[in-house]
């Protein structure tokens, strides 16, 4: 579905009795597209969904986020739906002033230690927004699972079926699926660890996600997805991606605050059944962060003492 900037326009004016001054696209990806909209004096975002409920769900996870985080999130203004009579589901919220981590490219080539103060400040406001937890596990507004493996076992198990149902029919390469369904033959090992807190997650904490602004200064977080009362390292894989291991914000992370035994092995699994479930959900996937998402795994998948190997599969 195409999202032009006449339909944000007109939603706006709705809004707020006035046509804006500008409509600016920002950029977009799996699920939405977001613009940056001037209305007289003031300035936000308007973010159009693709996909039908996300809208809604977005503005809980940002209005509950907000209140749990130390760092900044953008506060929600209004949302505006298909069934209401919009063009598209859209959400808008606070302008966070600065410029996400992915392209700020001048960052890369900033000093070590400065580098290391900004890894420093995203870790911290990460365990404070985890030290917020729950009795239950699950959907951020109504969590109700006992343990974390009986929310995701189940969710795990259907993303390998139809990666199954996938690879079989010809979709999915082998060197996905493979190394997918050995990370799910060896799932009690990897998950043996107990998860004895459901602590509040963001879901998507990777460097398009964080904010900065100059010289080299950490704002906050924006474009939250399925947050929920997890596993706190179901979050921690997102540091790694894309260019995230520029600014070491996993190996921080560890270093700063303690993990499981297993959380390597862990992370690696979540990484690629997450961009497995993102193919599923939106029906393409980045190469470039797949192939790293599977050479990881096999890299964690060495480490276990007595690996259960499936069976040979035939070449496509």
């Amino acid at each position: 579905m195409k999202v032009n900037k006449a339909q944000i326009a007109a939603i706006v004016a709705t809004q707020y009795g006035k046509a804006p001054r500008r409509v600016k696209y920002l950029g977009g990806g799996s699920f939405g597209r977001a613009f940056k909209v001037k209305v007289e004096e003031n300035t936000l975002v308007v973010k159009a969904f693709l996909r039908d409920g996300m809208c809604e769900n977005e503005a809980t996870e940002l209005k509950i986020l907000r209140e749990y985080c130390p760092a900044k999130i953008p506060e929600v203004y209004f949302v505006r739906l298909k069934r209401e009579g919009a063009p598209v589901d859209c959400l808008g919220m606070e302008l966070l002033e600065g410029h996400d981590s992915f392209t700020n490219f001048a960052f890369l080539f900033k000093p070590r230690k400065q580098k290391q103060r900004f890894a420093n400040a995203v870790c911290d406001a990460l365990v404070r927004l985890h030290s917020h937890t729950s009795p239950k596990f699950g959907n951020i507004s109504n969590p109700q699972y006992d343990s974390w493996q009986d929310f995701y076992f189940p969710y795990a198990q259907k993303i390998m079926q139809s990666a199954e149902e996938l690879y079989t029919q010809g979709h999915l390469k082998k060197y996905i699926y493979t190394t997918a369904k050995t990370l799910w033959t060896n799932y009690d090992y990897i998950f043996s660890d107990e998860v004895k807190e459901a602590c509040l997650i963001h879901g998507d904490v990777n460097v398009m996600n964080i904010m900065t602004k100059k010289p080299f200064e950490f704002v906050g977080f924006i474009d939250p997805l399925d947050s929920m009362y997890a596993d706190r390292e179901y979050e921690l894989f997102q540091l790694f991606n894309l260019t995230g291991n520029a600014f070491k914000l996993y190996e921080t992370y560890k270093a700063k605050y303690p993990v499981s035994s297993k959380c390597d092995l862990k992370c690696a699994f979540y990484s690629l059944f997450q961009e497995i479930n993102c193919y599923l959900r939106n029906g393409s996937y980045s190469g470039f962060i797949m192939r790293s998402a599977v050479n990881n795994a096999k890299k964690q998948l060495a480490s276990i003492p007595k690996i259960y190997q499936i069976s040979d599969l035939p070449n496509r």
